[in-house]
């Protein structure tokens, strides 16, 4: 008698449990995976025998047509047709058929994961579970092979109930692996496994109107649709055909008591860079990449941008903003408010910076450009002003009022234009007043104490030009000379 197999045999199934329904014509589909497991020995093998049952038979479910059977490593060569040896160890008659699995690498221990798969169509008359048979040729030695006394696996098989299940979404371009995440207008894949008649797909968004309804399993995604995290659901009737005239059968009939039967399924898709309509943030937010605001972004804690943060529109700070590097600003920045700047501003351009308030500088304000600093009204300075260019003041009915007017440190003060004193107002040199074109003047002699042109005169001769013997005395009307430039 053959010794027990020394490798394990372990199943599993997709349905699970299987299903099946006695109408071999409507075979259900099923998938099995048989693992071999070594027990955590060092085993050798040459062969590994399945035997599935095909066609109607009593006592178990079968196949309704010649299975597809697969391994999972290379060094398995899969043979259809059994031999007779395996027909002996195995069930294989006209109701089985025997698949033969010869080993390529006999020397080397079986230590690796192996799986074989047995996918196809099954039916069952009475209910009854699948049998599968499983014989090896093996050994603890490499070379050395034994016949074992076959493994018998009994998987249990229902009645189909309604189901659904595998809510799976794929790229279109690799349809063998689920996809989740995706950038924002990706397109995708949505597949579901169901035996219902009518199917309604919801994004999640409240709408009454689902994004797709029919019969079919899937439904692509067209690309330019999903802009953040979106989460859809999958309702299933196995009662409805979708019809309208099946809707309002079915809520005429709820009035008597008529309840549908659905099965619901979700799965949410995750965008990398979501469109957001608004976003709040009570603690802390960091950044990596790039965040787009269409419209506004209000923070009411603190934000943090490591790297650049450009803003298009608007931005508006309640608190303080404090740029750790340097701000930008390529049109107006607004300030309502105090403006403070460690370091320094610069602005470029003809338009340089507008303060509509109190400008307050603790060091030095620095321009360039054609226009340097342009202050459209009133400009206080507490303390001094200096600079090694012009300063003009050109408009005709705008002044400078100074108090003391000095030229550079040892230098003289040039004044290369006209000065015009105004009516009423004086010119003095160490104060004295200096005598202007078209003064009238009076000439006193500081040794006598008298005034020209006094009281008593004379003069001789009829000559004008002749120097007049003068008596001193007190000035008198008609007294002054006016002064002018030949």
């Amino acid at each position: 008698m053959p010794d027990n197999p020394l490798f394990d045999y372990r199943p599993a199934t997709q349905p699970s449990p299987l299903e099946a329904s006695g109408d071999p014509d409507q075979g259900t589909q099923a998938s099995i995976n048989i693992s071999v497991g070594h027990r955590d020995q060092t085993l050798y093998a040459d062969k590994i025998v399945i035997s599935v049952p095909v066609y109607a038979q009593d006592g178990t479910a079968y196949f309704t047509e010649s299975p597809r059977v697969a391994v999972n490593n290379g060094t398995w060569q899969a043979v259809a047709l059994h031999d007779q040896d395996d027909q002996d160890i195995i069930l294989a008659d006209a109701q089985h058929q025997v698949f033969t699995f010869h080993n390529t690498d006999r020397d080397d221990p079986v230590d690796y994961a192996l799986t074989f798969s047995v996918s196809g169509l099954i039916a069952t008359a009475t209910g009854d579970p699948l049998i599968l048979q499983i014989g090896e040729f093996s050994g603890t030695t490499p070379g050395q092979f034994t016949r074992k006394s076959p493994r018998t696996l009994t998987l249990p098989v229902i009645h189909p109930v309604f189901y659904l299940r595998n809510f799976l979404s794929r790229n279109p371009y690799r349809p063998t692996v689920p996809q989740t995440r995706i950038d924002a207008g990706d397109s995708l894949q949505l597949s579901w496994e169901s035996n219902g008649t009518y199917f309604w797909l919801y994004d999640g968004s409240g709408n009454d109107s689902p994004v797709y309804e029919g019969t079919d399993t899937s439904w692509s995604i067209p690309s330019s649709t999903i802009y953040n995290n979106t989460t859809f659901v999958l309702k299933a009737s196995a009662a409805s055909d979708g019809t309208a005239e099946a809707v309002a059968a079915e809520k005429a009939a709820a009035a008597n008591g008529f309840v549908s039967v659905e099965q619901y399924a979700s799965l949410t898709v995750t965008v990398n860079n979501p469109t957001l309509t608004g976003l709040t943030v009570s603690g802390e937010t960091t950044l990596c990449g790039d965040i787009t605001g269409e419209s506004s972004l209000d923070v009411h804690g603190t934000l943090y941008a490591q790297d650049n943060m450009t803003v298009w529109g608007t931005l508006t700070a309640q608190g303080a903003l404090s740029a750790q590097s340097r701000v930008t600003v390529d049109g107006l920045l607004n300030a309502n408010g105090d403006l403070t700047v460690g370091s320094k501003l610069t602005t470029e351009g003809i338009n340089g910076a507008r303060l509509g308030e109190d400008f307050e500088v603790g060091e030095k304000i620095s321009t360039y450009g054609h226009n340097g600093l342009k202050v459209l009204r009133d400009l206080s300075v507490d303390g001094d002003i200096s600079g090694s260019g012009n300063v003009e003041f050109v408009e005709s009915d705008k002044i400078v009022r100074i108090h003391e007017l000095r030229g550079p440190y040892g230098g003289e003060l040039t004044i290369n234009s006209t000065v015009r004193v105004l009516e009423q107002c004086w010119f003095t040199i160490a104060g004295k007043t200096v005598l202007r074109d078209g003064d009238s003047i009076g000439l006193r002699n500081n040794d006598e104490g008298a005034w020209l042109y006094a009281s008593q005169y004379s003069y001789d001769g009829n000559d004008r030009r002749l120097v007049c013997w003068w008596y001193p005395g007190n000035r008198v009307s008609a007294s002054s000379w006016q002064v002018t430039r030949d």
